[in-house]
């Protein structure tokens, strides 16, 4: 048997909007390797995203997250509730997964 974790093909998963490239999710050391799925309120935001971060890939579906240990949060308070619901409607298993709010 397998854990969810070991199925996991990135480190982390973006949820973005906003100036996500100048936060501390920009910063990241081996953010090229370790970022796999982009979401944000809408697949333009999400490519706009994962090119500003220079790593990733955007995805058309939140459920993408299921391939990621981890989910890096970060939106402007306007935007914040927006893609809090993205993420809610997206069939993402969240057992043993960490969602972190990073610079909101």
């Amino acid at each position: 048997m397998t854990s969810r974790v070991s199925e996991s093909l990135f480190k982390y998963g973006v949820a973005g909007a906003g100036a996500v490239g100048k936060s501390f999710i920009g910063r990241l050391p081996g953010k090229a390797t370790d970022i796999g799925p982009v979401v944000g309120v809408s697949y333009s935001v999400a490519t706009r995203t994962a090119n500003a971060l220079r790593a990733g890939h955007a995805a058309r579906d939140a459920a993408e997250m299921n391939h990621a240990r981890t989910v890096l949060f970060h939106a402007p308070p306007d935007q914040a509730i927006s893609l809090l619901r993205v993420l809610d409607a997206a069939a993402i298993d969240w057992t043993g997964k960490a969602l972190i709010v990073c610079d909101c």
